[in-house]
């Protein structure tokens, strides 16, 4: 009887770790609603593929084959699945074995004496022996430490496998962002060199105007200062244009050789994107569901250093043979074997068991916070999306209809100047608030484009309609 309430007693005692994680985190405070200007539909998937950009889409899957930084970390989810692995061969018995030979000389010849006369020592020769063992070993594990080890080791795998998908949403949106910024510098290089062309233009028409005496020589200088000044703008750009192919291309993982051709355009993305329900947040973001991960796989530590501290069970069977005839070993019936069952125990490690658990349980206080930080920035990062999205778009609206109108008046002021009713400088002016516009859409153009991007981040949408891109699935 007292046996059976000792044993009782270990099994309580082993199975008493409790979860460190707090019920804040298990339920974190989540906003009710998104604001008033979000469209709260269904999100999406294939974001990438909506944008109807073939060439984004070309380099986007160049840049998730090639890029390096993700390769790293697709090893690491390899590593961590190596790991589980381990964990799941550690629950089994082990099974071993041993075979060796040997060879005894047992004496050598050679002269003795008996009296007067000598006798030679007839050498007895040489002996084989040959011998074969089995063990297994297996430690039960009554207290299902192995098992919150193997759990610890399929959480953290988890983990490494959302982390590489974040990592990978990532580069995909910062491949676009460098591919819009790209085609932002290109754009704006067109603008200013069409401006220089203008310019020139005009500084032809005020030069014919002054050498027929209409036109005074102040107006020429004007002239010509503004075309210097547009024309070492132009090359500004084209500088910025060489350092946004430059960036792209390491992305990319390419070696840079600045080469890449203009693209056209940028199209104007007005129309707002699904959101989704704020409760649906944390089960779509991959980097909340790595923190949530890593939370539970060190939360699954503390049971294992808990019950490290309480006593372990192992068996051991042995079997053996040895005989001098190579052919005959194992085929005797005169086998060895033996089963032994230990049980060991921690008596006195100086409080390095108890210091082990007291760490894993700061693990996950830390592993905790990680969570709730992420939690809280997520949240934040789709409302400074939503709400910069809708000032972007009242921005756009506002400087379209002040470029129409910079764009008329600056007809208007250089018509007047040829007809002597507006000094030059007023066309100076003009020309450059409707430039000044002009150039301000097609910023704002790709900020809306970049924006757009960065909310199908925050929302960790996904980026293709086929998920599969995780080492684990391979």
């Amino acid at each position: 009887m007292l046996y059976w309430c000792a044993w009782a007693l270990i099994l309580l005692l082993g199975g008493c770790a409790t979860s460190e994680i707090s019920q804040r985190a298990q339920a974190p405070d989540i906003p009710s609603a998104w604001p008033l200007q979000a469209d709260t539909s269904s999100v999406r998937v294939d974001w990438v593929g909506e944008l109807g950009d073939e060439a984004l889409s070309n380099l986007i899957q160049e840049a998730v084959g090639n890029n390096f930084e993700l390769a790293r970390l697709a090893e690491h989810v390899v590593e961590a699945r190596a790991s589980l692995q381990m964990m799941r061969a550690v629950r089994w018995p082990s099974l071993s074995a041993g075979l060796d030979g040997s060879r005894r000389d047992q004496g050598s010849g050679g002269l003795t004496t008996n009296g007067q006369v000598p006798i030679p020592i007839q050498s007895s020769g040489s002996s084989d022996t040959f011998g074969a063992s089995f063990a297994i070993n297996w430690e039960v594990d009554f207290l299902l430490r192995l098992a919150d080890d193997q759990r610890r080791a399929a959480f953290a795998l988890l983990a490494r496998d959302a982390g590489y998908q974040w990592a990978t949403s990532g580069l995909v949106a910062d491949v676009a962002g460098a591919y819009y910024a790209y085609r932002e510098a290109s754009q704006l290089l067109r603008l200013f060199q069409r401006r220089l062309k203008n310019l020139s233009t005009n500084l032809d028409i005020v030069e014919s105007g002054y050498r027929q005496g209409i036109n005074e020589a102040l107006d020429v200088y004007l002239a010509r200062s503004v075309l210097e000044q547009q024309r070492a703008q132009v090359a500004a750009q084209n500088a910025l244009v060489t350092q946004s192919i430059i960036r792209l291309e390491r992305i990319l993982g390419r070696v840079p050789d600045a080469d890449m051709p203009l693209g056209e355009d940028l199209a104007v993305a007005m129309d707002s994107i699904p959101v989704g329900l704020p409760s649906e947040l944390i089960a779509r973001r991959q980097d909340l569901s790595e923190a949530w991960f890593s939370l539970i796989a060190a939360d699954a530590g503390v049971a294992v250093a808990h019950k490290s501290r309480f006593p372990r069970i192992s068996l051991v069977a042995n079997t053996s043979d040895t005989t001098r005839d190579f052919d005959e070993l194992l085929a005797s019936s005169d086998l060895a074997w033996s089963l032994a069952t230990s049980l060991t125990a921690p008596l006195f490690d100086a409080g390095r068991l108890k210091a082990a658990e007291q760490a894993a349980r700061s693990r996950v206080r830390q592993a905790e916070q990680v969570y709730m930080e992420r939690v809280a920035a997520a949240f934040a990062e789709v409302h400074q999306a939503i709400d910069q999205h809708a000032s972007l778009r009242n921005r756009y609206v506002a400087f379209e209809a002040s470029s129409r109108s910079a764009s008329a008046a600056a007809e208007l002021s250089f018509e007047q100047y040829q007809r002597g009713l507006t000094p030059y400088v007023t066309v100076l002016e003009s020309e450059r608030r409707a430039f000044d516009a002009e150039a301000t859409l097609v910023r704002l153009t790709a900020e809306l484009l970049q924006n757009r991007v960065a909310l199908h981040r925050a929302l960790g949408d996904d980026w293709r309609t086929d998920a599969s891109t995780s080492p684990v699935s391979r």
